[in-house]
């Protein structure tokens, strides 16, 4: 941890290049719709969770505290959607 504690530990040049370069391919492999190929980029326990964290009401606009689960998705079942 760095001296001061609100700011986060710098990354080296080499991590922030490794990090880019994975997220650029991950792009390019959905981009294309290689979805097999991107599947196997993730880990067995992976998760991926949207939420909401405020919802706005139809007739008012006007937004209150959410916190809906809009998707909640593990490797198995992103590969079932891949199919």
């Amino acid at each position: 941890m760095n001296a001061n504690t609100n700011q986060a530990p710098q990354a080296s040049h080499r991590d922030y290049r490794e990090v880019s370069e994975f997220l650029f391919r991950e792009a390019q492999l959905l981009d294309g719709w290689r979805l097999n190929d991107w599947l196997a980029l993730l880990t067995e326990d992976m998760r991926y969770r949207l939420v909401a964290s405020s919802l706005s009401t139809p007739t008012s606009g006007a937004t209150e505290p959410g916190g809906v689960v809009l998707m909640d998705e593990t490797l198995g079942s992103l590969e079932v959607r891949a199919k």
